[in-house]
């Protein structure tokens, strides 16, 4: 086949935003902590505390994993994801993901869609056993998310059980019996 005729799209014509780990610098510190901020202003079920979050996980050494969506030059998204322990403990690494920022502007255009992919990918490269997280089921059921019974979130009311939910990373089709805490990072604010 003759690629000379294969035409190369321009740059314009690519309007998804670049997914890349956040800057060791701390030079994306500030637009994580305003995108977060504008994100969960708009969010039904927001605590309000979510940049405050993010900040201690970062503070505390816990912010295990930190990817960011870049627009135009412009943070647009940001996705976490932190060390969780089981009790009892099942002898693998899980982590939770959260909080999970899209800021209004793009969402519904698969921003979120590629973060979650791209930090299930790293977990998956290295090694995680599993990941929990808190949230609308019908947002993570494409990505496999459910809620697993035996397994539960530590001091989460019964009413919200439903959005806890667990997705298993290596492959193994039973999840554990076990209480999940996330890091004192998450009782901020």
């Amino acid at each position: 086949m003759d690629t000379t005729t294969v035409p190369t799209p321009a740059p314009s014509d690519f309007n998804y935003p670049v997914i890349r780990p956040e800057r060791f610098d701390g030079a994306d510190i500030g637009a994580i902590r305003a995108l977060t901020a504008e994100a969960f202003s708009h969010a039904e079920h927001a605590a309000g505390n979510e940049s405050q979050i993010i900040d201690a996980l970062r503070n505390a050494g816990a912010l295990s994993y930190s990817l960011v969506a870049v627009h135009a030059g412009r943070l647009v998204g940001h996705a976490a994801a932190s060390r969780v322990t089981l009790d009892p403990d099942d002898g693998g690494t899980w982590y939770g993901i959260g909080p999970v920022s899209v800021h209004p502007d793009f969402r519904r255009q698969g921003t979120g869609s590629a973060l979650m992919r791209a930090l299930l990918d790293l977990l998956v490269v290295y090694g995680a056993t599993g990941v929990v997280l808190l949230g609308d089921p019908s947002l993570y059921a494409r990505f496999g998310f459910a809620p697993r019974p035996g397994l539960v979130m530590a001091g989460l009311p019964a009413e919200q059980a439903s959005n806890f939910q667990a997705l298993r990373l290596d492959g193994v089709a039973e999840y554990p019996a076990a209480t999940v805490t996330y890091h004192p990072a998450f009782d901020v604010g």
